[in-house]
């Protein structure tokens, strides 16, 4: 029975009183959580959204109540091809398990999707509450119940005190003004509750319910784990600040090794742990009294983690290699000192080079990662970047990302350039997975809730060599020595101008006129198109011998490990 013709046309009309009573005729509630991934997941991919939030609340749950975790796979081609069907079968999808109440978390590459199906869900089961939580609903709680009438309740930050307590009123038929972290209507006004202070001690919170995982989950060998929250520093583009309250805290090295051992018991395939922690080397010795645990139980697993580059030094990096930390992310940010002020990271550029040699001769696996399209960013600022990113591959990063920046609510960027920020139909930030003709008219329409598809004022920087960059980025990670050859010893001393000259073919091309399935099509054909132009120009060189060996060979061995992209 499809949940239309069901549970779903059988509440339709029940009046709120009937709907507690038949609550509590059942003995309890029937609880779905979406876990809605972003718009960029690709048809063919196995990867499963982290949903560590909603299986820690997940956790809190206790009978009589059930819980399920649905997380929908987003499909580009079928989205594009027939949105309302798209969005109709997942609504579908989470109906059929009968809920009593929804809880959806929230991204901005997610929202625009998030608030199209709570619509469609609306429209079918009005009488079932949605409940949004997550970053993106937390920072524009307000706005989000202003506009759409089918969102009941959004809880801000940590949920896991709030969401029970939620759930108890309801029941109870309780006030919900004594629930903290709570945005809600009532008799036609919206009320905000006080906020509530982050939760000191992550341990008292149980182990996230991680058998309700799909088994699509086990497709992958990696696997994502919650081992703290909260960074205590504050670079203006970032928004987490506005979540966690710069909070910083770590699970204890005991609670984490538990975690990692329940997992393995339930997944014995998973030997490749991501630790989640926007900083983890925050705070160094509650970092080292992990490593030294993990090292001390000798786990038959590896890991990987997010870092500013200056904490990480030579003692610490063979600490963590011997625990079994194969992977490090590092978010560099810009190559500008200028920039590295402005943007409040502070980082001294002079320690990457020396930093990245030590991790390659470690034998990590590392990333380094840049943003382009800071509003008061100089065609000088943007060349330092783009040097440092050639410079990064060379000294021993293993891959690079690139990406256009995103204006994110909560960041005190946006506060200071909100009234600033223009639409650009050509090229969005990753940070949004892009969007389609679908979209646009509710993006434009509510710019303050989708300001991520927006963009600062950069009028030194067109949005063709900005697509240019981008693409630079990307193929610096497949043929990092033939352009490191190329720009630092024969030809261009500019990258700037290198990857502005590929624009002009872009724009010749006409590429933002074409028509892409998903965000990933659009960004293979952006790196083809460049690779193409850069051989050209190589022939063209005079040393064009030597460097098409080093391309040739370099491509080859880039497209016996991704054969998906060349």
């Amino acid at each position: 029975m499809s949940p239309s013709q069901g549970e779903g046309r059988g509440f339709k009309s029940l009046p709120p009183l009937q709907f507690y009573r038949l609550i509590k005729k059942k003995n309890g509630m029937n609880i779905v959580l979406v876990n809605l991934p972003a718009f960029t997941v690709s048809n063919n991919s196995n990867r499963f959204p982290s949903a560590l939030g909603l299986l820690s609340i997940a956790s809190l749950i206790s009978l009589p109540d059930q819980v399920d975790l649905v997380s929908p796979k987003i499909s580009s081609i079928s989205y594009v091809k027939n949105p309302r069907k798209f969005y109709r079968k997942i609504s579908h999808e989470i109906l059929s398990h009968k809920p009593n109440l929804i809880g959806m978390t929230t991204r901005c590459d997610s929202f625009y999707h998030t608030v199209k199906i709570a619509m469609e869900i609306y429209k079918i089961a009005p009488q079932i509450p949605i409940i949004l939580g997550g970053p993106q609903a937390s920072i524009c709680d307000i706005d989000i119940l202003r506009t759409f009438p089918s969102i009941t309740a959004i809880i801000r930050g940590e949920a896991e005190i709030a969401f029970p307590a939620y759930l108890s009123a309801l029941k109870n038929r309780s006030f919900f003004e004594n629930i903290s972290n709570l945005t809600f209507r009532k008799e036609g006004k919206i009320i905000k509750t006080k906020d509530d202070v982050p939760i000191k001690n992550l341990d008292t919170i149980p182990m996230p319910m991680y058998s309700l995982l799909p088994k699509t989950v086990l497709k992958n060998p990696s696997f994502d784990i919650e081992v703290g929250r909260g960074c205590p520093y504050n670079c203006i583009f970032c928004s987490t600040n506005a979540f966690f309250h710069r909070y910083y805290r770590l699970k204890s090295p005991e609670r984490i090794i538990s975690e990692l051992q329940y997992i393995q018991k339930l997944y014995p395939q998973k030997t490749v742990f991501s630790f989640q922690h926007d900083n983890l080397t925050a705070h160094k010795q509650m970092f080292l009294s992990l490593c030294k645990l993990l090292q001390t139980k000798k786990m038959h697993l590896t890991w990987r983690f997010s870092s500013r580059i200056d904490i990480v030094d030579t003692e610490l990096l063979k600490i963590m290699k011997q625990a079994g930390c194969a992977s490090i992310y590092f978010g560099i940010e810009t190559g500008s000192p200028r920039m590295q002020k402005n943007i409040g990271k502070n980082l001294n550029l002079h320690n990457i080079r020396p930093t990245l040699a030590m991790c390659k001769k470690l034998g990590f696996h590392t990333t380094t990662s840049f943003i382009v399209g800071f509003p008061e960013e100089t065609v000088e600022d943007v060349e330092q970047t783009l040097q440092l990113i050639l410079d990064c591959l060379h000294y021993g990063a293993t891959s690079i990302q690139l990406h256009l920046l995103s204006p994110l609510r909560g960041s005190s960027l946006y506060e200071t350039w909100k009234n600033r920020l223009y639409y650009s139909n050509n090229f969005f930030s990753d940070m949004t997975g892009g969007a389609t003709k679908n979209e646009l008219q509710m993006i434009k329409k509510y710019p303050t809730l989708f300001s991520a598809y927006y963009r600062f004022p950069t009028p030194l920087i067109s949005d063709y060599q900005f697509a240019s960059m981008i693409a630079f980025g990307q193929v610096a990670a497949i043929l990092p020595n033939t352009l490191y050859t190329f720009v630092k010893k024969y030809y261009y001393h500019s990258l700037y101008t290198f990857c502005s000259e590929i624009a002009t073919v872009f724009e010749k091309k006409r590429i933002f006129d074409f028509t892409f399935s998903s965000p990933e099509e659009k960004s293979v054909f952006f790196i083809h198109l460049w690779i193409k132009e850069l051989l050209k120009i190589i022939r063209k060189s005079s040393h064009s011998v030597l460097l098409e060996k080093i391309y040739n060979k370099e491509l080859l061995q880039y497209a016996k490990s991704n054969l998906s992209i060349l």
